[in-house]
């Protein structure tokens, strides 16, 4: 996933640094058509030195921020450069903005909080300070190439529009990864860390939806809170790394099951909890459950190849009914688990078990 990220960067960074060749190459062109030789031999040792950095950074791990690096101080010397032989009217100093703009946008996110400060104080100084000293020099030092007003007034507008082309377009990209980061942060906090099934908060948002689909459409839907059966057993036996080791197992044979209708979620500790929206046989629920008990007993787990065993769950389940709250579903569903329990484990309870008390209140 890194090394993708980092190449999308590469592909982004490479595309402005073309912008920069591109701002280069009326200048250059001109330089060669008046034979500017200082002029020309700078483009031509800037154009081989970028070819030579991209090919020998390409494949390196970070190159995107080594990349960085290198357009920022590139482009200061360009201007530097330009403004030194050619002038200040070229509209070169106005790169000085772009810069501005393009650190600015990438150091906003960056994750990097102490460097982001830094720069917000730094950065902007840095460029202003330029920016008016490129100024003095060209108004008040004679460049050592002349070059014609007409096409002075072409490369200030020209210039200009590289400018005003480019950072919409690195604005975006960068927003882009912005919007990808808080994307994934918003999906980080859904989650639970260990198993990577939804966690309690955000399974009360499908429990909420459910139950508005159920009360304004009729849409049934099963909720069933499973346990694994002798988990203290386990941790105490082989240690708790084996035992988070199951809960990753498991987590991963109920992943299989998760589709837009059937949630699932580590309620706490060794509980999960499942929801499911079926058609109009809630049996069909009780079988699903059943089948995902069946599956995760099948699982052998081994000990450094000196043990291994096999689990089995306990699941108690709840189903919409008419007046009943999903709050009350839940503590049905408990309530069932812990009969279950009660009546010799590894069963999944759907109702009341004879000869217990019934569930409900």
């Amino acid at each position: 996933m890194t090394s993708i990220r980092n190449e999308n960067e590469n592909k982004a960074l490479f595309f402005i640094l073309l912008l920069l060749i591109a701002m280069n190459m009326p200048l250059f062109i001109y330089s060669l058509v008046k034979k500017f030789t200082l002029l020309t031999l700078y483009f031509i040792c800037f154009f081989a030195a970028s070819a030579v950095f991209v090919f020998a950074t390409y494949k390196k791990q970070n190159s995107h921020l080594i990349f960085r690096k290198f357009y920022v101080i590139s482009k200061i010397v360009t201007i530097t450069v330009c403004i030194i032989l050619a002038g200040s009217g070229c509209g070169y100093t106005l790169f000085y903005f772009q810069l501005i703009s393009f650190t600015r946008i990438k150091n906003f996110v960056s994750d990097n909080e102490s460097r982001f400060s830094l720069a917000a104080s730094f950065e902007g100084s840095v460029f202003a300070v330029l920016f008016f000293l490129g100024y003095f020099i060209g108004e008040f030092f004679p460049p050592v190439y002349e070059i014609s007003e007409g096409y002075k007034k072409f490369l200030y507008i020209f210039n200009a529009a590289v400018i005003f082309f480019s950072i919409p377009i690195y604005t975006e990209y960068y927003a882009k990864k912005l919007r990808a980061s808080i994307k994934t942060l918003r999906h980080e906090t859904r989650v639970d860390e260990l198993t990577r099934l939804y966690n309690r908060r955000a399974i009360a948002q499908y429990m909420s939806a459910f139950q508005k689909d159920w009360t304004e459409s009729r849409i049934p839907y099963g909720l069933a809170i499973m346990d694994i059966d002798n988990f203290k057993y386990i941790n105490d036996t082989y240690g708790h790394s084996e035992g988070d080791k199951v809960l990753v197992r498991v987590s991963r044979i109920l992943r299989g099951y998760s589709s837009a209708k059937t949630k699932m979620s580590r309620w706490g500790g060794e509980e999960f909890l499942i929801l499911d929206q079926f058609e109009e046989n809630p049996e069909r629920f009780r079988d699903k459950i059943e089948e995902i008990c069946n599956e995760i007993s099948r699982e052998v787990f081994f000990i450094k190849n000196t043990a291994s065993f096999s689990i089995t769950m306990t699941a108690g389940c709840a189903v919409s009914e008419n007046g009943i709250s999903v709050e009350k579903m839940i503590d049905i569903a408990d309530k069932r688990l812990y009969k279950g329990k009660a009546n010799g484990k590894n069963q999944t309870v759907f109702k009341e078990i004879k000869g217990l008390s019934d569930c409900k209140d």
